[in-house]
C-alpha cells in the first residue's frame, strides 16, 4: 500500500511539475525559429514614411503582391497622395532586389539582407552589396552585417505585434563616376521588427550619416494588412 500510494504521489508531482514547465515554455519564443512566409499574390500592406527628424508623415504607399515565382517576388506600391507607382522585385526572402519608379531604376546586387531565414534570436549574416540607379553613375558598395537581437512588442497604426528585431548595419564607400565624380564614405543602420502574422516588417527605422555630414533618417510603420495565412 506504500508503495503505491509513493507511486500515486510521484505521479501527481510529475504532472504537476509539467503543468508548471508547460506554460514557461510557451511563453518563451526565443527559441522558437521563424520560417520564410509564404507570399501569396494579393497580399497587401500599407505603411505611412515618416520624416524621422521632423516627425511628421512623408506619404502613404499601399503594396501589393502582383506576382510570385520559385526565385521572386514582384510588387506594385502606390502612393495614396499623388498615384506614384513603384515596382518592385525581391527574393523569396523579402529582400530587395529592384524597385523602378517611372523610368528609373534602383538595384541591389545580389539583394539587399534585411532577412535570411529561418529566423532566431541570435543568429546573424554579412553581405557585401552593390547599389547602382540608371539615371547616373552613382555606385555605392557597402559592407553589411545582420543580427536577430531580440522579440519585443511593437506598437503601430495597424496595431501591437509580437516582432522579431532586427538591425542591418555597416559601412560603405560610394563614387560618382564621370558625371560628378568624387567619393565619399559613410555608415548607415536599418532597425527592423518584423511579424510572423503580418509576413512582414511593422516598423522600420534607416539611418544614414556620410562624410559629407547628410543625414537620413527614414521610419516607416505599418498602418493595415490583408494577408493570405
Amino acid at each position: 500500500m506504500k508503495r503505491l500510494l509513493r507511486g500515486h504521489c510521484l505521479l501527481v508531482c510529475a504532472a504537476w511539475c509539467l503543468f508548471l514547465v508547460l506554460p514557461a515554455l510557451a511563453q518563451n519564443p526565443s527559441s522558437t525559429k521563424v520560417e520564410t512566409p509564404s507570399i501569396k499574390v494579393g497580399d497587401t500592406w500599407t505603411y505611412n514614411r515618416i520624416d524621422g527628424w521632423q516627425k511628421t508623415k512623408d506619404f502613404t504607399t499601399v503594396l501589393v503582391v502582383t506576382v510570385v515565382t520559385d526565385g521572386e517576388i514582384r510588387t506594385e506600391s502606390m502612393r495614396t497622395d499623388n498615384g506614384e507607382m513603384t515596382i518592385g522585385t525581391r527574393n523569396k526572402e523579402l529582400n530587395r532586389r529592384r524597385t523602378e519608379t517611372g523610368d528609373r531604376k534602383f538595384d541591389w546586387d545580389p539583394y539587399y539582407p534585411s532577412y535570411v531565414f529561418p529566423l532566431e534570436i541570435g543568429k546573424s549574416w554579412e553581405k557585401e552589396v552593390t547599389f547602382t540607379r540608371n539615371f547616373d553613375d552613382r555606385k555605392v558598395v557597402a559592407q553589411l552585417r545582420g543580427e536577430v537581437i531580440g522579440r519585443e512588442k511593437v506598437s503601430v497604426p495597424a496595431g501591437s505585434f509580437d516582432a522579431l528585431k532586427i538591425v542591418v548595419k555597416g559601412s560603405y564607400n560610394g563614387s560618382m563616376g564621370s558625371v560628378w565624380g568624387g567619393r565619399w564614405s559613410g555608415q548607415q543602420s536599418e532597425t527592423t521588427w518584423y511579424a510572423p502574422e503580418v509576413k512582414n516588417f511593422v516598423k522600420s527605422i534607416y539611418e544614414d550619416a556620410d562624410t559629407f555630414m547628410s543625414r537620413t533618417k527614414v521610419i516607416w510603420e505599418l498602418v493595415e494588412y490583408k494577408v493570405t495565412q
